[in-house]
């Protein structure tokens, strides 16, 4: 079992000045070798990949809408239009609402505009920002300003949802020094291999505890057909709490000792929405997890000379959204550079091939797969390779 961990070009830097964890760049080494999912370059990446799509959902509700509750996910853009006559003197208050679940973005607006001295019905909008997983009451209502000692003329209520169901990362000895992308809620299984008969167990170095919360205390489990005295498994069982950015560490050692025998590490980034996402021919068959708005950049070797050329085959493109058509790079190697964004909350296959475009009865000379998986903070699944 493998955990397949993507880190975006935007954190390579910041880990890179840190930690020595990112690839430098195309045909370059690695300084840590367990890591080799993130390839950074010094080609501007706004040339290849245009940040410029909007993968936040708009939702939008109205009075005609006899809601009494709507589910939304992280991220989402919530607009609510609500009939209205301002050259009345009436107009549509936020009575009560949750601002750290549902934002409001700025003061509420007029359609058309430079309607209000007019008595002519125009839609009053307010326009709210989707933060975290949760739940509030939204109340709005119709009335005259200065006038709350009476009951207001309309109201306009409803419950807005927004579910969490947070992923399962499971990591082990083998991830050391790796560094994988999570987002507030998850939780972090580490597992790591430990014989206590020698007098050593693992201890955590505490970090950030704003941002990562131990779950309890570490727990000891048998590996399959034990002997007494053979190793076991220690296990940490993490919680992710906000957005940041840590290193986990980890000292294998005897309680007496000061010196740990050997040390796991790796470090911890949130998703932002903005990140860009870079992956190479060293991640055929991986896994990624985006967020809506993150863009995946995927660049395969190539030579147009022989007529090959890498196509995509498969790909929803309601959950990746091609930004462009692929542009050729030269950078020592010729690169094919393909750019999509995520959009919708799902899970897809992208696939390529490397083939002779006339030549559609002939398998191609290579096949290129990820699985890609969108979700939003509010909605993951288990985060693992078998």
């Amino acid at each position: 079992m493998q955990t397949t961990i993507i880190l975006p070009l935007l954190s390579c830097t910041i880990i890179l000045a840190i930690a020595g964890v990112c690839i430098g760049g195309r045909g370059g080494e690695s300084t840590t070798p367990a890591i080799n999912q993130a390839i950074a370059r010094d080609l501007p990446t706004q040339i290849a990949c245009p940040l410029t799509a909007n993968a936040a959902e708009n939702i939008t509700i109205t009075d005609s809408d006899p809601l009494q509750s709507i589910s939304l996910n992280q991220n989402n853009i919530l607009r609510v239009r609500l009939s209205s006559n301002p050259g009345t003197g009436y107009g549509w208050q936020l009575i009560e609402n949750n601002p750290d679940l549902l934002k409001p973005l700025g003061e509420p607006i007029l359609e058309p505009p430079n309607q209000a001295m007019l008595e002519t019905p125009v839609r009053q909008l307010f326009q709210f920002q989707v933060l975290k997983a949760g739940e509030s009451e939204v109340e709005l209502q119709y009335r005259r300003p200065g006038e709350s000692d009476r009951p207001p003329e309309q109201t306009y209520r409803f419950r807005a949802i927004a579910p969490n169901h947070p992923a399962i990362i499971r990591i082990n000895d083998n991830d050391n020094g790796r560094g994988i992308r999570v987002v507030p809620g998850d939780d972090l299984i580490i597992r790591l291999i430990t014989n206590r008969s020698t007098g050593h167990e693992w201890k955590w170095i505490e970090s950030n505890q704003d941002f990562i919360q131990l779950q309890g205390q570490p727990t000891l489990q048998n590996r399959e057909e034990l002997m007494p005295g053979s190793p076991q498994e220690q296990v940490f069982h993490f919680r992710i709490l906000s957005t940041g950015s840590s290193f986990l560490e980890f000292h294998y050692q005897r309680s007496q000792s000061d010196q740990p025998e050997k040390i796991y590490q790796f470090y911890i980034d949130t998703m932002q929405p903005d990140d860009l996402i870079q992956l190479t021919e060293a991640n055929n068959e991986n896994s990624v997890r985006l967020l809506p708005g993150n863009v995946l950049m995927v660049s395969l070797i190539t030579n147009p000379s022989t007529g090959q050329s890498w196509q995509v085959v498969k790909n929803d493109p309601e959950l990746l959204k091609p930004l462009n058509d692929p542009i050729l790079v030269q950078i020592g190697n010729q690169y094919k550079d393909f750019c999509f964004q995520g959009q919708a909350e799902g899970t897809s296959v992208l696939e390529f091939h490397y083939s002779r475009p006339w030549e559609k009865d002939k398998p191609p000379l290579q096949i290129y797969r990820l699985n890609v998986q969108v979700e939003n903070y509010s909605g993951s699944q288990i985060n693992e390779v078998q």
